[in-house]
């Protein structure tokens, strides 16, 4: 990149913080002291924490003279609001203290309950993919280990995968490329994939079969609780393709089966036997209707000269 064209984008991404950040003094090197209630949860975060984990965290960060540690990641929206990029346990634990602070006052001597948040200001981003962009990258999800929390991460970068598609951003096959970001594996992407599929092909199922008053699109929209458009393109479009795919398949194993049971009757009758199956790993099974018809098929073949 030329020099001049760093200058460029600098200078545009320090306007851009001068926007977020307005009244407020904010320091590159420095976080900013927010209060609580200025911010709200992304609706792009991956809800894994249950409430047994929030109640514990909760009590951590009473716990501890200096409350949290860790300065959470945030932009001014439209409305006024902090939306969180990075920090949802933090803001839910302290959220928690807050509301159950009569409670915990009068069961703990002294709890520390933080009423703010010492908060990184970025640029609010330019779109949803933007946004879903930024999530990703601000958080380590690599520490997900229930089921239930690794397939909402798996959906996550699917959506990112979304938006590069829409962008037209390639990014080679779908099942590596979100193993690689997300640190998840490629056999259990690949497995994410397939159920994911699976219950969208349901789902259109479901509305073929039933008089429901909207298109295919939103129906999928609606049910899957997605907020854009084009991430329901392009499910319909992988799941069209993963269809075919499976089409294909079972074509060629029908094929593959046909042939192998013609193979097997052919040989069946060259040797005299009442049955012979072939399977497509190579096994051979033959069944003779008696002894006698065995016998002979042993020592004409030299395999044994009596049984």
């Amino acid at each position: 990149m030329a020099l001049e064209d760093f200058e460029k984008m600098f200078r545009k991404v320090e306007d851009a913080n001068e926007q977020v950040v307005e009244n407020v003094s904010f320091n590159e090197k420095k976080a900013v002291l927010i209060p609580i209630e200025q911010f709200k949860e992304n609706v792009w975060n991956t809800r894994a924490d249950s409430s047994e984990d929030i109640i514990t965290f909760a009590k951590k960060i009473r716990s501890n003279a200096q409350g949290v540690l860790e300065p959470v990641v945030a932009f001014l929206d439209d409305d006024g609001k902090y939306t969180l990029i990075s920090g949802h346990k933090r803001y839910k634990a302290c959220m928690y203290n807050i509301d159950h602070e009569r409670m915990i006052r009068s069961e703990e001597e002294n709890p520390n309950i933080v009423r703010g948040l010492y908060t990184i200001i970025v640029p609010k981003p330019f779109d949803w993919g933007q946004n879903l962009e930024l999530i990703t990258d601000y958080n380590d999800y690599r520490k997900y280990t229930t089921q239930k929390a690794r397939f909402e991460l798996f959906k996550t970068y699917f959506y990112r995968a979304a938006y590069c598609d829409y962008k037209g951003d390639k990014i080679g096959r779908l099942y590596k490329w979100i193993a690689e970001k997300s640190g998840l594996g490629e056999t259990y992407i690949r497995k994410c994939l397939k159920d994911y599929y699976e219950g969208i092909i349901c789902q259109i199922a479901v509305y073929r079969n039933r008089d429901i008053d909207m298109s295919l699109e939103e129906y999928i929209k609606q049910y899957n609780h997605i907020t854009e458009d084009y991430i329901v393109t392009y499910t319909l479009k992988k799941v069209k393709k993963y269809m075919k795919e499976e089409r294909e398949e079972i074509s060629h194993e029908n094929r593959e089966t046909v042939r192998l049971k013609k193979l097997g009757d052919d040989f069946a009758r060259k040797i005299n036997a009442q049955k012979c199956r072939i399977s497509s790993k190579g096994t051979v099974t033959i069944s003779f209707r008696n002894n006698d018809d065995l016998n002979e098929f042993l020592n004409r073949n030299g395999l044994i000269e009596d049984i």
